[in-house]
């Protein structure tokens, strides 16, 4: 049998000690996370994030080649450095920008009897170096390479070919490899 006595405030003290034992529970479930958030311990912090772009440039010394007195059956080299002054890894190129009216009153065929060979690309005819790209390899970053270009008139050219000169420009690219 239960002994169940009333206070002033009319409450039994078995009622009296059931709210209190419930009320106690609530206020440790909110403190320790039992009503139901799920909550666990947290931290954060933030760092800086950085992008940036690397550049691709590159310097060219001895770059004007030059090829006086040339005769049947003689060759000459002259030779340029290309420096990946850049960041980023790249593939050379050379390509002529010749006048090709500068070789003008000689045929295909004449004009045949003069080649080119740059690094180590084989030789062509002049004819066909316009609008052609001669592959450098690979520069990595501060990487130099020298180049050697060398023209060569056949044996068989003949007096067609005196007093003829070709001028124009070599273009030397890096491209992203």
């Amino acid at each position: 049998m239960s002994s169940n006595t009333t206070t002033q405030s009319g409450m039994s003290t078995r009622t009296k000690s059931i709210l209190g034992v419930g009320g106690a529970a609530a206020i440790a479930a909110l403190v320790f996370g039992g009503a139901g958030t799920g909550a666990d311990f947290t931290a954060s912090d933030r760092g800086d994030v950085t992008v940036s772009t690397g550049d691709l440039t590159l310097t060219l010394a001895n770059g004007d080649l030059d090829y006086p007195d040339l005769a049947p059956g003689l060759s000459k080299t002259d030779t340029f450095t290309v420096t990946n002054t850049g960041s980023v890894a790249s593939e050379g190129e050379f390509e002529f920008e010749l006048d090709s009216a500068s070789v003008s009153g000689l045929t295909e065929a004449q004009a045949a009897n003069l080649t080119v060979k740059v690094g180590d690309n084989a030789a062509v005819p002049v004819t066909q170096v316009l609008g052609a790209t001669f592959p450098l390899g690979e520069l990595a970053p501060d990487q130099s390479k020298n180049v050697d270009v060398t023209f060569a008139l056949n044996s068989a050219a003949g007096n067609e070919w005196q007093n003829k000169s070709a001028t124009g420009k070599g273009v030397v690219t890096l491209r992203q490899g």
